[in-house]
């Protein structure tokens, strides 16, 4: 048999107090119980901790206890009030790693909303595709990672809270107007760029376009600075075209309407403190 950390408690109790009902009235136990743990301590110990039954006075072994026991018991209790104190503190850091339509449109309302209320509070944003974020959540590099579901993403072990319905649409230059109706269809008639969430996605005539395709971009930004040159049109989700320069547009076509979800994951048991938890309520509700 192990010795028991409450063995540790009553023992110090009864040394303390030097007397078996005092000490169990202390600790909400009763005589009975109290006795019948400390002699199970001493059997586990194979020797007396104290000179009488009465408990008045302690053997060698029992001061020895008595010492130890209360140096390490009092630094548990420091410790066990440090993580209370941090699970109910409002300061520490929040990591979010998301794409890049969840940082530009999505996220800064919510984190100036956050930070309105938690200002103590750190926030790291870095942005990245759908499978890198996935994997630096898994790897506990972020504690938050939002990403499209179209991605073929390793989610066991997470929780997730569904945020926007993302309609796909095509951005192209306005130098380059497209008909004021235009169809998906418009996407075999132009360049077109490339890039991976065109990668994932259903739409019948993209896939057209793609198999054509001979310029490919990763990020967004690079692939507004291709397309203000005039090398092409691409797909892409709304809201990953927010706040366009003066030189692009971007349309939803006629026809059928594809989208995509923007989700939020965590690991339900590594959202400790305060800060965290009120971070993903707001996710949450948003």
């Amino acid at each position: 048999m192990a010795i028991k950390l409450e063995m540790l408690r009553y023992f110090v109790e009864v040394a303390k107090t030097g007397n078996l009902s005092q000490a169990a009235e202390r600790l909400g136990r009763s005589p009975s119980a109290l006795s019948m743990m400390l002699k199970q301590f001493e059997e586990h110990l194979g020797a007396p901790l104290f000179e009488t039954d009465r408990k008045s006075k302690l053997t060698l072994l029992g001061e020895f206890v008595l010492k130890e026991s209360l140096r390490d018991l009092e630094q548990l209790d420091r410790t066990f009030a440090s993580i209370q104190q941090f699970a109910h503190t409002p300061s520490g850091l929040i990591r979010i790693a998301a794409v890049p339509s969840a940082t530009t449109s999505i996220l800064p309302p919510l984190i100036a909303h956050f930070q309105a209320e938690y200002s103590e509070v750190s926030i790291e944003l870095s942005d990245a595709d759908s499978l890198t974020v996935m994997a630096d959540l898994t790897a506990q590099k972020v504690d938050f990672g939002i990403v499209s579901n179209h991605a073929d993403l390793n989610t066991r072990g997470f929780d997730s809270c569904e945020l926007a319905k993302d309609r796909y649409g095509i951005l192209y230059r306005k130098n380059d107007p497209l008909p004021a109706h235009a169809g998906w269809a418009c996407l075999m008639d132009r360049p077109f760029i490339s890039n991976r969430l065109c990668d994932s996605s259903s739409i019948p005539e993209l896939k057209v376009a793609l198999k054509g395709s001979r310029l490919r971009a990763r990020n967004t930004s690079s692939l507004a600075a291709l397309i203000e040159e005039g090398l092409g049109m691409t797909v892409l989700p709304e809201l990953a075209c927010q706040n366009l320069s003066e030189t692009l547009d971007f349309i939803i076509p006629k026809g059928p309407t594809y989208t995509r979800k923007i989700l939020a994951y965590w690991a339900p048991d590594k959202v400790a403190y305060v800060g965290q938890r009120a971070f993903l309520e707001l996710l949450q509700k948003y």
